[in-house]
């Protein structure tokens, strides 16, 4: 094992108190540290944590929690102004850890409403209303090219690389790469 990424998990859906050893992600990374020298990536929220009181908190806890770890890959988000701003936010912090932006195409739009209200991420109407009124082909070719052109407005503000969450849809996976392919050549 080289890599890990530390995560404090979800809280229980029922609303009960979370349990175990730790309270914060940031507890587990400094377990690793001690464990072991391993990269050590931890998650970020380009919209905020849907526990932090405000932004600004979640900024500050975000950067101290980068502070130990080795870089951060986001939580799903559909706009790119939304990570552009907490890439200079922490910028600002003085952290210049890499934050690699997470992007998961619309490909079930019923699941993915579920988890962005989970985690407080604005929603895109218009694109699963798109989606769902598609055939199955057409709709991952919709959530594929939307995706891919998320992934080039990023890759145009200079991320430093991209993490795509597919949920075991491979197909759609290599179609954003195969989109980007001309981009990625410059």
């Amino acid at each position: 094992i080289d890599n890990i990424l530390a995560l404090a998990g979800d809280p229980p859906s029922d609303g009960s108190p979370a349990t175990g050893d730790f309270t914060y992600a940031s507890e587990l990374v400094d377990l690793v540290r001690e464990r072991g020298t391993f990269s050590v990536a931890v998650a970020a929220f380009p919209e905020g944590h849907p526990r932090s009181a405000t932004l600004e908190q979640d900024r500050r806890h975000l950067a101290s929690k980068l502070e130990s770890a080795d870089f951060a890959i986001t939580q799903f988000f559909f706009r790119a102004e939304d990570y552009l701003r907490m890439r200079d936010d922490l910028a600002a912090l003085g952290c210049d850890r890499p934050v690699l932006p997470g992007i998961m195409p619309m490909l079930n739009p019923t699941v993915i409403r579920r988890f962005a209200a989970m985690n407080g991420a604005w929603f895109p109407d218009d694109l699963a209303q798109r989606v769902a009124g598609a055939d199955p082909d057409d709709a991952a070719r919709i959530a594929t090219e939307a995706a891919a052109a998320l992934c080039e407005e990023l890759l145009a503000e200079g991320v430093p690389g991209l993490h795509l969450y597919c949920l075991n849809r491979s197909a759609v996976a290599l179609g954003i790469l195969e989109a980007l392919e001309p981009a990625a050549s410059h």
